[in-house]
């Protein structure tokens, strides 16, 4: 069997969704098992040099106010996986078009 994840080096729920999936596989093991890994742009509008993150936060999702109740979300999920997401350090949101490897699949721009 063979399993394509497209994901974005920087999307929280990316990673969630990889502890999760890796707890489902120790669970109950899938011998023969492919994954592949495909690169996946959260913010293909970013700029080449990306965003301050508060400006980020404010054409995202309409503020600090709303970011921060979908962050929340986030916090408790990645929370249930362990995961300690510190998104009050972030100042600067980066593109990732040039932080994925290389996807055959994904056409240039």
């Amino acid at each position: 069997m063979e399993l394509d994840i497209f994901s974005d080096t920087i999307c929280p729920w990316c990673l969630i969704g990889k502890r999760r999936l890796e707890r489902a596989l120790a669970e109950r093991p899938q011998p023969g098992l492919k994954i592949r890994w495909r690169a996946f742009q959260l913010n293909p509008d970013m700029p080449a040099g990306g965003m301050d993150r508060t400006l980020y936060l404010e054409t995202k999702f309409g503020g600090p106010e709303n970011a921060r109740s979908v962050y929340d979300r986030i916090r408790e999920a990645g929370a249930s996986e362990n995961i300690d997401f510190n998104f009050d350090g972030i100042s600067h949101t980066p593109n990732t078009v040039d932080l994925a490897p290389p996807d055959p699949l994904r056409r240039a721009p």
